[in-house]
């Protein structure tokens, strides 16, 4: 049998991390260059990567004096909060 590929739609183009701490970010950002890497296809370049985190800033534990430089960070790697 043949095997089909699921449809490219939003919920199949997205990707959740969740935890905005350190590693989160990183992951987040990292995700993000990998698939624009991959860009030759348009479910790569178009993917979604949301970090979710509880806290109601990011990167709560790193303190306010990073904060403007992560959150540059982040919206330059197209990450969605």
């Amino acid at each position: 049998t043949a095997v089909t590929a699921a449809p490219v739609t939003p919920a199949t183009s997205t990707f959740v991390v969740i935890g905005g701490g350190f590693t989160g970010i990183e992951m987040a950002c990292e995700l993000r260059r990998h698939l624009r890497a991959l860009g030759a296809t348009a479910a790569a370049r178009d993917a979604r990567v949301v970090l979710v985190e509880r806290a109601p800033v990011v990167g709560p534990e790193l303190g306010d004096g990073p904060r403007a430089t992560i959150l540059a960070a982040l919206g330059s790697c197209g990450v969605e909060l």
